[in-house]
């Protein structure tokens, strides 16, 4: 249980499987017995797939007798930079609304096949029943999202067999786009200082030493 125990807060708290050795080290001294076995980086990696799929279990449990179930959705980047699809499904549960985080998956391509079949495979892990069940899907408004023909919501309509499935386009970007037009329209140069700022961002970022100088810089002026 132990062992469980410290691959468990290896995962919530976003610590590599390397570390799970330490944290069985430092169990010794407390007088508790973790044992000689098993205490390898590749045992920790096990360990948590076994509490990834009864953490599974217990969520679809749970999902048997909901009836209806929404899906949320939004793209992203990995650190090696490949396109990843993120999927989460909302559900109601004895009176409770839940949020579960269902994937992560890298995908070829960002077109709307690939992401609708992405959104569908994340409901199919909680629930085999999905398409019976799915009334609404969250992402943001872009086109490959929300298209009426062709984007990924309007493909899940038609694979589920519900055309009147709601789509809801997310209020976080929403608000980013009203932003965005109304300094345009004050601003002038919105889109040239955008790309200057971005420019300064990607510098930093792509490059260790510039980062390096960076903090020294702070560290000069006592900002850190």
């Amino acid at each position: 249980m132990l062992k469980f125990r410290n691959v468990f807060a290896l995962c919530k708290k976003g610590r590599p499987y390397t570390d799970y050795s330490m944290l069985c080290d430092l169990d010794e001294p407390k007088g508790l017995d973790i044992g000689t076995q098993y205490r390898t980086d590749k045992k920790a990696a096990d360990f948590a797939s076994f509490i990834a799929k009864a953490k599974v279990a217990k969520i679809a449990e749970d999902m048997k007798d909901v009836r209806f179930i929404s899906a949320i959705s939004d793209g992203s980047t990995d650190l090696s930079y490949q396109e990843a699809e993120i999927v989460f499904i909302r559900h109601c549960h004895k009176g409770d609304i839940k949020i579960n985080l269902s994937l992560v998956k890298n995908i070829p391509k960002a077109d709307a096949d690939s992401i609708s079949k992405v959104i569908m495979s994340g409901m199919k892990k909680f629930d085999d029943d999905y398409a019976k069940k799915i009334v609404a899907c969250g992402t943001d408004g872009a086109s490959v999202m929300l298209g009426s023909k062709t984007g990924a919501v309007q493909r899940i309509r038609e694979a589920v067999g519900r055309p009147w499935l709601i789509a809801v386009h997310c209020s976080g970007h929403k608000f980013e786009l009203a932003f965005k037009d109304t300094i345009k329209k004050k601003i002038n140069s919105y889109d040239k200082i955008s790309l200057l700022l971005l420019n300064i961002y990607y510098y930093f970022r792509n490059s260790c030493l510039n980062r390096t100088a960076l903090k020294d810089s702070f560290k000069i002026l006592n900002q850190l």
